[in-house]
């Protein structure tokens, strides 16, 4: 196999360049060394200075209250206990709670839009169809708006129920 002149010329580059990165290469290793070196104690300082007890943070906590045996501080205890163990380890069953606070929702004073976002959040988690998520939104509504939904026709969809129920509750918030 013969090469032609341009071909062997531009092999002739290659090497030369190559000879070139194999010079400079020992020298960019120990640069990148000496980069890391610095890098390295960089983080040991933070790392010791973040690590130090700082007598000024140090937060003194309240010793709880000791159980006096009355059967009425028992369900405090217990309820805080679970409050606590519920925020240290999340939920154990996102789904079940979900369900209890959609059945516990009420509109009350809250606006429509506001009651319907809170529906929304518990009720991306529970396993409902659209009928029974209906139902649960259409009773917790506050008199005025349920009475308005009563004078109109049925709505087919979540979706559709909720966009009357803000509509009518904007209504009513302006007193037309």
């Amino acid at each position: 196999m013969s090469l032609t002149e341009e071909q062997i010329n531009t092999l002739h580059e290659v090497v030369s360049q190559f000879r070139g990165l194999q010079d400079t290469l020992p020298t960019q290793l120990q640069e990148i060394r000496e980069t890391l070196a610095i890098q390295q104690q960089q983080i040991n300082t933070l790392v010791n200075s973040t690590l130090q007890p700082n007598q000024a943070m140090n937060i003194k906590v309240r010793l709880p209250t000791t159980f006096d045996g009355k059967p009425g501080q028992c369900s405090t205890f217990f309820s805080q206990l679970s409050t606590n163990v519920t925020n240290a380890f999340g939920d154990s069953d996102p789904v079940i709670t979900a369900e209890n606070q959609l059945r516990r929702l009420k509109q009350d004073n809250l606006s429509a839009s506001i009651y319907a976002t809170r529906f929304r959040m518990h009720a991306q988690l529970v396993e409902w169809n659209d009928a029974a998520l209906m139902s649960q939104f259409k009773v917790n509504l506050s008199q005025p708006i349920q009475n308005e939904l009563a004078r109109r026709p049925n709505c087919t969809t979540l979706e559709q129920l909720i966009f009357e129920a803000i509509y009518h509750g904007w209504l009513g918030d302006l007193k037309i």
